[in-house]
């Protein structure tokens, strides 16, 4: 489904997202972001690449993952409309990315460059404290998920996550949901089976 007005969505998302507003946000986020695409199972970024990207998406789902020493694959974020993504942590400091972002559907997205969002966390108090509230809600959720691996047992992770993600489960892979939940997709099989 194609997005109406993406860029009156990334400008209602900020608006939200901040109390002190400069100017018009609409205005800003056209002339600093631009539309962009990619298709299901294509990387926005791959490991060990330096990415120059955030984007904003409108439309989609796209996974962040890394994979071990072993080959396994371990699914860290999710992320679907109305919210950035990237490798963010490479992304700010530009350094090689030691994560994957890949799409899980077509994805229509807003994209700004690095050096774009870099000027402007450091002129503009909207985009600063907007970052700022994406960094802490980034945050937030790494550190709920990293409490639920140490302190729950398996079918208690995956119920909080079913709770969590609603909006977003019906559209994730089973196996894509073990891996965020640290689990095999044969131990969640199971768990399933017993609580239907």
């Amino acid at each position: 489904m194609k997005t109406k007005n993406p860029y009156r969505q990334l400008s209602k998302h900020i608006e939200e997202n901040i109390k002190h507003k400069e100017n018009d946000i609409l205005e800003e986020v056209k002339v600093i972001f631009q539309p962009g695409f990619i298709k299901k199972d294509n990387f926005f970024v791959m490991e060990g690449h330096i990415p120059d990207k955030l984007a904003f998406i409108t439309n989609g789902l796209m996974k962040i993952f890394i994979i071990d020493l072993d080959g396994n694959e371990w699914v860290t974020h999710f992320r679907s409309e109305n919210m950035f993504c990237s490798s963010y942590y490479a992304f700010l400091n530009q350094t090689e990315s030691e994560m994957y972002v890949q799409a899980m559907e077509d994805t229509e997205y807003l994209y700004t460059k690095q050096k774009v969002y870099n000027r402007l966390l450091h002129t503009s108090l909207s985009w600063s404290n907007n970052a700022r509230i994406f960094t802490e809600k980034l945050f937030a959720e790494s550190e709920k998920r990293e409490q639920a691996l140490l302190k729950l047992k398996g079918e208690e992770r995956y119920l909080r996550f079913k709770k969590q993600y609603r909006d977003i489960y019906d559209r994730i892979p089973q196996k894509d949901i073990a891996s965020y939940i640290g689990l095999t997709p044969v131990s969640l099989s199971r768990i399933r089976k017993g609580l239907e």
